[in-house]
């Protein structure tokens, strides 16, 4: 008797392991099926950086990758309307030279919502792996707390700390309730959020917290340390500083620039671009919500920053 209930006991926990597997399997094909859908929209792929997963590098590709925190990102645009593409657009017309072979060349937007400046390092080496040619450091300005209630990609993952995958379908959960008005899909996306999270602090995937009033010399030491990373990965790199017309915002950009002259002043891979040279992308037109780019703003901001970026570029194509 005992031996016939320890049997059954057995089964009931074998099946039950079996039904959550199939269930966590069943969850992920969700999730996957759902970044297909959002990645070309607001959201990443499955690997956190926004657009398709990029393909095995080509021997003679360009990769240019757009870096940064929230202002890089492109909050409200699709990902092919983003810096990243515009920028490679406007690269490609000034390198194309009738007569000679055109390289592939391919840009990627690895900029997270509310990424810090102090993050940005950690966020270059953890994407290494796409081996860009040129980093664009679009910084964000230095006492900017970013305001979007779910940062994308979701970094509090236990999923992302684990294995580097960001899971998408809880956020889509909460904003298809939302905007359906559906309370069960909203209580499911926080439930599987809170779930996510609650593992992730256990596996240590929960940032810092953030703070503000970050001193100036935190500002520039920080944006120091993710050239030298983009250095050190072989890559070339363009430190873009953002427009604002306040004094504190010009003593910033004043100072980042002679911390790249004199720390960085030798290295023909860097440069150095400062987004205040355009009037127009303070005004509404080009920021509607004070802060994140319009399209017109991203296109006056690619008109800055591509040229710094071909410079870069065209040593490359010989």
């Amino acid at each position: 008797m005992i031996g016939s209930m320890r049997s059954w006991t057995a089964i009931v926990i074998a099946l039950a392991v079996e039904a959550a597997v199939i269930a966590a399997l069943l969850t992920i094909a969700l999730d996957v099926w759902t970044h297909t859908r959002v990645e070309q929209l607001g959201g990443v792929n499955v690997w956190g950086y926004r657009g398709p997963v990029l393909l095995t590098r080509q021997p003679d590709e360009i990769r240019i990758a757009i870096a940064g925190g929230d202002l890089a990102f492109g909050w409200g645009q699709g990902a092919g309307g983003t810096l990243a593409y515009e920028t490679r657009r406007l690269v490609m017309l000034d390198t194309d030279r009738p007569g000679k072979p055109r390289h592939p060349m391919i840009s990627v937007n690895i900029a997270a919502q509310g990424l810090t400046p102090a993050e940005y390092g950690g966020w270059l080496r953890h994407f290494a792996y796409l081996r860009p040619d040129v980093i664009c450091i679009v910084a964000d300005p230095r006492n900017h707390l970013s305001g979007k209630p779910a940062p994308v990609p979701d970094r509090k993952s236990a999923a992302f700390a684990l294995f580097g995958y960001v899971p998408i379908l809880p956020l889509v959960l909460r904003e298809k309730g939302e905007v359906s008005g559906s309370s069960l899909l909203i209580a499911i996306g926080r439930a599987a959020g809170a779930i996510d999270h609650a593992a992730g602090r256990v596996v240590g995937g929960a940032p810092a917290p953030r703070v503000a009033g970050e001193s100036q010399a935190a500002y520039l030491a920080a944006l120091e340390e993710v050239l030298q990373t983009a250095l050190n990965q072989g890559a070339a790199v363009v430190l873009v500083a953002p427009p604002g017309d306040s004094a504190g915002e010009a003593s910033d950009r004043q100072a980042v620039a002679a911390m790249v002259a004199t720390r960085f002043g030798p290295d023909r891979r860097v440069r150095f671009q400062d987004l205040s040279k355009e009037p127009q992308l303070t005004d509404w037109a080009n920021r509607p919500n004070g802060f994140d780019f319009s399209s017109a703003g991203i296109a006056n901001a690619a008109r800055l920053i591509a040229p710094p970026v071909s410079e870069l570029v065209k040593p490359l194509l010989d």
